[in-house]
């Protein structure tokens, strides 16, 4: 098997080209790495300055964190989206195209989730004009980007012109973000902005949270324009709870792995075929590990008073169901290094496990209730 080293990762995933920047997720035999890469050229040589954090010293499985492993996969996307559409507008060549033309085209098919916009000011809002593509769509160049309006036209004095492309909830959305985009950009890059100045900045909006990767020109027209390529996290992220305290609630609570749930959602089978599921029904008392079935049958020996009188499934509580053995260990730690004195209740060899049964001691009336008109033995 060939394996990738990490400098074959970054060569396949990366744009080189004078001041560009790029990020990437790398693989190593330690953990897993969010690189972080800027490129910079000197006389005549092309230099990578390369750093990173190892997601491992932060207790992060990214394997099996499929949140995070997606954010940071879209972040390095809308990195290089936006690379490659500046290099394309300006006829460039990064030396490493053939090798990364294949990666580019796999992030093109998923695009539908980026957003681009461009605006051409970042001091004077009311004058700040956006620049739209014509049909909504991710361009491949900047050909067909026309600007919409000024923000402050679009928000004061919105009119009919707007509709079919802005609905007037749509122009407040980007006020906020280019106010949020402003305000992030003056904080980290100040107001002189140089060719290719870029940053990855994170803004709220009223109902969202964005990341977006800016990236600042001033040879793809007559004005300076930043090109702003955008997510919305809530995109990338499955429905997932994280919680420091106490957790109440009210209902079932049943927990399977994504293919499970795949096959729940998509082929409507049902719960109770599934196995890889763990199941609390609190009104049923029930537990259930790779199973879900609450009432049992027994075989006709061995019939419950319930099975027999109302002809009813006896109910289970706990049920572990899976083709392994064992399916169930109930361990007890005997001899403890810190017991210093005999004790036969430590050291004997009690069981792990004690089951219990407790009868219900029954008053005169419920026996009458009980035996409603029967006598002898079937009472």
């Amino acid at each position: 098997m060939l394996v990738k080293t990490a400098e074959d990762i970054i060569i396949q995933q990366t744009i080189f080209f004078n001041k560009i920047s790029n990020s990437c997720l790398i693989n190593l035999t330690w953990g897993k790495k969010y690189s972080i890469k800027k490129h910079f050229q000197n006389n005549n040589k092309l230099y990578s300055l390369i750093t990173g954090i190892n997601l491992n010293q932060y207790f992060v499985r990214i394997n099996t964190n499929k949140n995070l492993k997606n954010i940071i996969q879209a972040i390095q996307h809308i990195q290089l989206y936006l690379n490659n559409l500046y290099l394309v507008k300006n006829n460039l060549i990064p030396f490493n195209k053939v090798i990364l033309q294949p990666y580019i085209d796999e992030i093109k098919k998923e695009s539908s989730l980026f957003k681009l916009w461009i605006i051409d000011n970042v001091t004077d809002l009311n004058n700040t004009k956006l620049y739209l593509t014509q049909d909504g769509n991710l361009p491949t160049n900047l050909d067909n980007v026309k600007p919409t309006d000024t923000i402050y036209n679009m928000v004061y004095n919105f009119n009919n012109s707007y509709h079919g492309k802005l609905t007037y909830p749509e122009v407040l959305l980007f006020y906020q973000k280019i106010i949020n985009l402003q305000q992030k950009i003056k904080y980290y890059n100040g107001d002189n902005l140089e060719e290719l100045d870029t940053n990855i900045v994170g803004y709220r909006t009223d109902e969202d949270y964005w990341i977006a990767n800016w990236l600042y020109t001033n040879t793809l027209s007559s004005e300076n324009l930043i090109l702003v390529c955008e997510i919305n996290v809530d995109d990338y992220l499955n429905q997932s709870i994280q919680m420091i305290g106490d957790l109440q609630m009210a209902g079932n609570l049943t927990l399977m792995n994504p293919a499970e749930y795949f096959k729940y959602v998509r082929d409507k089978i049902p719960l109770s075929s599934l196995n890889t599921l763990v199941s609390i029904y609190p009104e049923e008392e029930f537990v259930g590990i790779g199973s879900q079935k609450i009432f049992t049958q027994y075989v006709l020996n061995y019939k419950t008073i319930d099975l027999q009188m109302n002809n009813v499934f006896a109910k289970n509580h706990v049920v572990v169901s899976n083709p392994y053995y064992p399916n169930f260990v109930g361990e007890r730690i005997a001899d403890p290094s810190s017991s210093l004195t005999y004790d036969e209740s430590i050291k004997s060899s009690y069981s792990g496990l004690t089951v219990r049964r407790k009868t219900k001691v029954f008053t005169l009336e419920d026996i009458v209730n009980e035996g409603n008109g029967k006598f002898g033995i079937d009472i």
